[in-house]
């Protein structure tokens, strides 16, 4: 439990946050939540909890290190400022960005903490470099809108000028907002890149950033099934399509074609059994249906 006094003045988890509960490298616990009407971040441990936030702020996102750093995004109410901010297990903070603050925040597999900004000429994707405690001087990918113009590891109006409209998912936001983040075995990172009600592209955002060559132009959801990517939306033609995608040889099987089109409302993989499950809305007969895929 979180203890008697905290139990009663915890209101709710954010459970609208992506990773509300998190956990270091000593296996304390970490949440953000609400306690009558504010924000709070809560850390437990040893029967303790103790609040790493006060009453001024609110927290959009955080990613809790393995030390117990605990990187944060959020507001000052007073001041309707954004940040970026590091928070040391000895409770010294400071300032990562100011005027922004990050739609994602993820660990990639080299380590280090990824984040999106976007906001007061913070635009793209940037990383925390966990073993040296600092921002990375460069962006990890950035346009042109930044003033004045930034370093960059990865440039997305490069890859974007000629392909905005097929890539605008990608390229609307410099790749700041993405869907789901997920990585494979092999140490990739793959996101769907967009938010809801626009179209979203499948991207690698590590170890390069590049776009996933698949006949699904928009994405509506993805994950991995062991080593191979299953990518669910509509092709160009703006047919419902389920394929997999395998990323070491570059090749794409179609599973449920436009002829067979259902339309994906949830997807799940079975690694013991190597079998797709899926539920959605099959066109045919204009019914719900469930099953299953036994993949290659």
């Amino acid at each position: 439990g979180l203890g008697d006094v905290y139990k009663r003045q915890l209101s709710n988890i954010s459970w609208g946050i992506e990773k509300p509960i998190q956990f270091d490298g000593s296996g304390r616990l970490y949440f953000v939540g609400d306690s009558n009407g504010r924000s709070i971040l809560r850390r437990y441990a040893a029967g303790q909890a103790s609040d790493l936030i006060n009453d001024n702020i609110t927290v959009n996102n955080f990613e809790v290190l393995s030390d117990g750093t605990v990187l944060l995004s959020g507001t000052t109410s007073a001041s309707s400022t954004s940040w970026v901010r590091k928070l040391t297990p000895a409770n010294s903070l400071s300032t990562l960005v100011t005027g922004a603050s990050a739609t994602f925040m993820q660990k990639f597999p080299d380590g280090n903490i990824y984040f999106g900004l976007w906001g007061n000429n913070n635009f793209g994707v940037r990383r925390y470099v966990h073993a040296t405690g600092t921002l990375d001087s460069k962006y990890w990918i950035a346009g042109t809108m930044t003033t004045p113009p930034v370093d960059k590891h990865f440039d997305a109006w490069a890859m974007c000028q000629a392909y905005l409209s097929t890539m605008y998912g990608f390229c609307g936001t410099y790749g700041a907002n993405v869907r789901t983040i997920f990585s494979s075995s092999a140490g990739s990172t793959f996101a769907i890149s967009g938010i809801r009600g626009q179209s979203s592209i499948l991207m690698q955002y590590f170890p390069t950033v590049q776009v996933v060559p698949t006949v699904v132009k928009s994405v509506t959801s993805s994950l991995m099934a062991g080593s191979n990517i299953v990518v669910a939306g509509t092709n160009e033609a703006g047919r419902n399509v389920l394929t997999i995608f395998n990323p070491t040889a570059n090749t794409e099987t179609i599973v449920l074609d436009a002829e067979n089109e259902v339309e994906i409302y949830s997807l799940a993989y079975s690694a013991s059994q190597n079998r797709l499950l899926f539920s959605g809305l099959q066109f045919s007969n204009n019914s719900v249906v469930t099953g299953e895929i036994v993949l290659p």
